[in-house]
């Protein structure tokens, strides 16, 4: 059997339609506080059923062929709500991981979609914990295969690869707060299923007697009189659309705020909750926090190009206040130890209103992004941005233009591949430790469709020296990685490609182009020193933006923190 397998039509109509019928009799029953996964029971191997759920499983038995050393099969219900995540984990005893320390996980992990509920995929990644559970091995995840919940459909999957739920939406603070329950019919529904070379301790995992869902042991033959599932209210799609224009719209932020941006995050392993504060149904302020597990037991949030505040500062003042606040309320049901809170908004001095943050230096660990960069105004005529340039920037455009080095843009498997190699070799020549191709693959593949990517290259004589890798979101076309070749050097391909770039992106409309990360003016030593002085010579304004900043909830965990980031760099 291959590491993850996937089997449409998993069960028979009739069983199907008999096992969603039963679920959907249980209803919230024990769904409270994620009741519902802390409750599973055990079903031997060759035993007879005695309720839907066994039947099921002994039908699904024969798919996943588990092997000769499994002895039994652990299950239980999967009920989330409109916009609930579930934490990236990986199945184990629970209770013998909490009586002696150790670690057990099954042979095999499934799940049985029993519902159609968009945007809220499965995510499976390649990690597994570490022999002493505190960290992830890779550190960060290399690859992931997403599943969206699609009725009758069976995934099964290693038992220890880490896994969850992600709920692709910003949720309003107002629905996040709101004491309706949902039904039955508004839940995404699953059965999960582990099997076993052991069976797992008491008392999570019980011996099912009909006292905890008494409707799963009786089964209504009558499909015919089932009531269709309905997917849940408003479309996650249309509130994603409603927070990507806002954030598009407001110069503050930016397209790490973005729904492509925080759906490409999920397959790093990163989860997310929203926070959306609206006056007269507008959104005015809000962040999407993303949510990391460092360690075992252990996570960080950390909101990039935000939060989101009104220009207004008495506004800001108080939509600040109400964010921290709710975040706060995650962190107190959180089932994990919540070390920081790490922001990174596009301030360009710090709001009297904000305090208890600690700066973090630049580069002191792998969450963080560049806080300095360096923009050119877009608005100008092309005459103007090139006067403003310095006269060794505005000369070598015009060397390359005389070599005859042209410029293209290339999204194939070949470009990416292209990209990939310069990339590479740029960052081996500055001693900067690479991101690997799936990251750029997977990047491209949830920006491309909103075409709010492309790779640019500058070639000569059918050779390709320099490359871009440009995001356009809001009033920004962002350099984000690119690299060139130490070859043919004299031809200066890497000043034409950016100006180039400009013109493409004042053509689309954007107002600047932003070369992303500059290292200080005062530190020649600075790993980045090399590229900020070439992008010095496109002139513009260089921009200092506010350190990255923490918010410590709890000092022994960050302590941890630390220690962690500091293991897997």
């Amino acid at each position: 059997m291959q590491k993850i397998d996937l089997f449409e039509g998993a069960l028979s109509e009739t069983l199907f339609n008999e096992l969603v019928d039963a679920v959907q009799a249980v209803g919230t029953e024990g769904i409270e506080n994620k009741g519902s996964y802390n409750t599973t029971f055990w079903f031997p191997r060759g035993a007879n059923p005695t309720n839907i759920i066994e039947q099921c499983i002994n039908e699904l038995f024969d798919l996943v062929t588990p092997g000769p050393e499994c002895v039994g099969m652990e299950w239980w219900l999967g009920r989330l709500q409109y916009g609930e995540s579930l934490r990236f984990h990986t199945d184990r005893d629970r209770s013998l991981r909490k009586q002696t320390g150790q670690i057990v996980h099954p042979l095999w992990s499934s799940i049985l979609y029993l519902n159609r509920f968009p945007s809220s995929p499965t995510v499976v990644l390649d990690q597994v914990l570490s022999p002493d559970g505190k960290s992830w091995i890779p550190p960060q995840a290399k690859s992931a295969r997403t599943f969206d919940a699609i009725p009758n459909q069976y995934v099964v999957f290693r038992g220890d690869l880490r896994h969850g739920v992600v709920a692709n939406g910003a949720s309003d603070t107002a629905d996040r707060h709101s004491s309706e329950r949902a039904d039955a019919s508004g839940l995404r529904l699953t059965l999960l299923i582990n099997y076993w070379d052991r069976r797992p301790v008491p008392p999570n995992c019980r011996d099912y007697d009909g006292t905890i869902y008494s409707s799963l042991q009786s089964v209504s033959n009558k499909s015919e009189e089932r009531c269709p599932l309905q997917s849940p209210q408003p479309a996650l799609e249309d509130r994603w659309k409603t927070w990507d224009k806002f954030v598009e719209t407001t110069p503050e932020s930016g397209f790490m705020q973005s729904s492509s941006w925080v759906d490409f995050r999920n397959t790093c392993g990163f989860e997310n909750f929203g926070i959306t504060l609206k006056d007269a149904g507008d959104i005015v302020a809000g962040a999407v926090v993303l949510r990391y597990s460092y360690a075992e037991g252990h996570c960080f949030y950390y909101i990039q190009d935000g939060p989101v505040l009104p220009s207004d500062g008495e506004v800001a003042q108080e939509a600040f206040r109400v964010i921290l606040k709710t975040i706060e309320e995650h962190r107190n049901g959180d089932p994990e130890v919540v070390s920081h809170l790490r922001i990174e908004p596009r301030w360009k001095c710090l709001p009297d209103f904000v305090s208890g943050f600690r700066p973090v230096p630049p580069l002191a660990d792998p969450y963080m992004e560049a806080r300095d960069t360096r923009c050119i105004d877009l608005r100008a005529t092309e005459e103007a941005i090139l006067g403003q340039m310095k006269p060794k920037g505005r000369y070598n455009i015009g060397v390359a233009r005389r070599h005859g080095v042209s410029i293209v843009e290339d999204t194939s498997l070949q470009g990416l591949a292209d990209f990939q190699n310069i990339y590479e070799e740029t960052a081996e020549r500055q001693g900067i430790k690479p991101k690997g191709p799936d990251y750029f693959e997977v990047l491209l593949s949830f920006l491309l469709p909103a075409r709010r990517v492309t790779l640019f290259f500058a070639e000569y004589q059918g050779v390709r020296l320099a490359t871009a890798l440009v995001i356009y979101f809001g009033p920004r076309a962002t350099y984000f990685y690119g690299g060139s070749r130490d070859i043919y050097r004299h031809v200066m391909a890497p000043y034409l490609l950016h100006f180039e770039i400009m013109r493409k992106a004042k053509k689309l409309g954007h107002e600047w182009y932003d070369l992303w990360g500059i290292a200080p003016t005062d530190d020649p030593q600075h790993p980045w020193h090399y590229f900020s002085v070439f992008k010095a010579k496109f002139g513009g304004l260089e921009l200092r933006l506010v350190p990255t900043l923490d918010y410590v909830y709890d000092s022994a965990a960050y302590s941890h923190y630390m220690v962690a980031i500091q293991n897997e760099t």
